[in-house]
């Protein structure tokens, strides 16, 4: 099993969440951490390692600690500890990952969560803090967060429903109608050949994709609007 260094541990266990799309908004607990580290480390469903020393690969130190309302990553570095574990961001969906620290150690990030946290509801106090301990002119991450907070209107924001931070997989038992639409999806999302995702079809129970209920909600609202049938089932 997998040894999170403490001060890791410490950002799953505060489990910080300020209330800003951008920043995090879920973490996973301890004993699934590596759970969140498919679509990342690993491929969701294979299992295939997707870590790798060139530029703009997951490098094979990284580790996810939490996820943004977007499913952006804030990782660690595990071969950093003489550093404290700085922690980092990168959007997905740029085809590699672009690496950018947002805080000095472990410690730092989870002082600036909680600072950010109970700023939330003072726009000026948010802002202020935003300018005095972060680089909100240079830093993607921390420009937008800033911009979120000058645009923020006095509407609260939705809490984080933590109940829905559920491991399991998103199993398929019907087609439905749309069987060839179906069978492209599962190549796209797979990323297997027409021949297996023809194959795969045939399957009385297809798992389609692994995490956590929070992030697999949007895909099973895809699967109905296709007329598949598909539900969420909890790890054991």
């Amino acid at each position: 099993m997998l040894e999170i260094p403490v001060p890791v541990k410490e950002i799953l266990d505060a489990a910080v969440c300020p209330g800003d799309i951008c920043l995090p908004s879920c973490y996973p607990v301890a004993e699934n951490f590596e759970a969140l580290q498919a679509g990342f480390r690993t491929h969701g469903i294979t299992g295939e390692n997707l870590t790798g020393t060139a530029s703009g690969q997951w490098q094979p130190h990284w580790y996810v600690v939490a996820l943004n309302g977007m499913d952006d990553p804030f990782f660690v570095d595990f071969s950093e500890a003489a550093k404290g574990y700085p922690v980092y961001y990168a959007p997905h969906g740029a085809g590699s990952w672009d690496a950018s620290e947002v805080a000095p150690s472990a410690a730092a990030f989870i002082a600036y969560m909680r600072a950010l946290e109970t700023r939330f509801d003072d726009q000026a106090a948010t802002l202020a803090w935003l300018r005095g301990h972060t680089d909100v002119e240079h830093n993607e991450l921390w420009k937008e967060v800033y911009t979120n907070a000058a645009d923020r209107t006095e509407e609260a924001a939705t809490p984080v429903d933590m109940s829905e931070w559920i491991p399991g997989s998103i199993v398929i038992t019907g087609l439905g109608e749309n069987k060839l639409k179906l069978i492209q999806l599962l190549k796209e999302t797979l990323q297997i050949t027409n021949a297996a995702a023809m194959a795969l079809s045939r399957q009385k129970e297809i798992i389609f994709r692994k995490g956590y209920l929070v992030h697999l909600k949007a895909s099973l609202q895809q699967l109905e609007k296709m007329g598949a049938v598909a539900e969420f089932r909890a790890d054991e």
